[in-house]
């Protein structure tokens, strides 16, 4: 669990930048790095030791679904939705702990 995150999105054309810096109840910084484009293909995730890449498909002009995965399984799946006024977006997923078993996660994030 992170005790902050602070997520920042760049587009490029169709390319995707996603930068997260996050900070963990540790205190240990865990930077992660992903770029592709939102067409359900696996792109290389940056940073991580429990995910190794991720695949991206737009939903809906609002909402983005989002499979990590690790050595080509799938490890966690994310929705991730964006306010109708653009200032909040949550995120719901479900996590494999390293036993295998499955995790809710949930979580708003307001744009600064």
């Amino acid at each position: 669990m992170l005790k902050s995150l602070i997520v920042k999105i760049e587009a490029q054309g169709d390319i995707f930048k996603w930068t997260y810096d996050g900070v963990p109840f540790d205190g240990k910084a865990a930077p992660l790095e992903w770029s592709g484009k939102y067409d359900g293909k696996d792109y290389p995730l940056k940073g991580s030791s429990e995910w190794d890449a991720s695949a991206v498909k737009r939903i809906d002009a609002k909402t983005i679904g989002w499979i990590d995965k690790k050595a080509g399984k799938v490890v966690a799946t994310w929705q991730f939705t964006v306010s109708k006024d653009g200032k909040t977006q949550s995120w719901t997923g479900k996590v494999k702990d390293a036993k295998g078993q499955e995790i809710k996660h949930s979580s708003v994030f307001e744009k600064q």
